[in-house]
């Protein structure tokens, strides 16, 4: 009896723990912010144990909320996730726990995952969008534009502006 009381104890403990665990997984990574207002937003997370051009979006399941609160992009972090089984999008992360391993910069992420990431609609804030310092001349050609490049030309009196490939032709 005391045999049989026991291996039902130890079935218990191991089901408690299976449990507990709920198939969760850890990773590591670099920590993505995106701009407010891009296209696509949310947190994100570049994987140590993948493919530097594959960025995860990042979903807080934890019970009090806020769990990238005070992280800056390029921190590395430690988090505890599963994926949705029905989730309609691939690439999300349901996460539970977040721990700061190390601070870091946006230039600790790999160009890789910050080109791939602009290309999926989101903004990480890395393109500055100022006046130039001194005005462009023929003399003095661009080397390179973003989307919201624009110049103004005054023809007859008026000013025109134009945006993007054709502020710079």
């Amino acid at each position: 009896m005391k045999k049989k009381i026991t291996q039902l104890c130890g079935m218990l403990c191991v089901c408690l723990l299976l449990t507990a665990c709920g198939g969760k997984d850890t990773a590591t990574g670099r920590y993505l912010e995106t701009v407010e207002g891009s296209e696509a937003a949310g947190p994100l997370i570049v994987r140590d144990d993948t493919d530097a051009a594959i960025v995860e979006a990042l979903v807080d399941k934890s019970e009090t909320g806020g769990l990238f609160d005070g992280l800056e992009s390029g921190d590395r972090i430690r988090i505890t996730f599963d994926m949705p089984e029905s989730s309609p999008w691939p690439g999300v992360d349901w996460v539970y726990t977040c721990e700061l391993l190390e601070e870091g910069s946006l230039a600790d992420v790999p160009e890789e995952a910050l080109a791939a990431m602009e290309e999926a609609g989101y903004d990480s804030g890395r393109h500055t969008h100022a006046p130039a310092d001194a005005p462009q001349t023929v003399d003095e050609p661009v080397s390179g534009w973003c989307g919201n490049t624009s110049a103004a030309v005054s023809a007859d009196g008026r000013e025109y502006t134009l945006w993007g490939g054709d502020a710079i032709s």
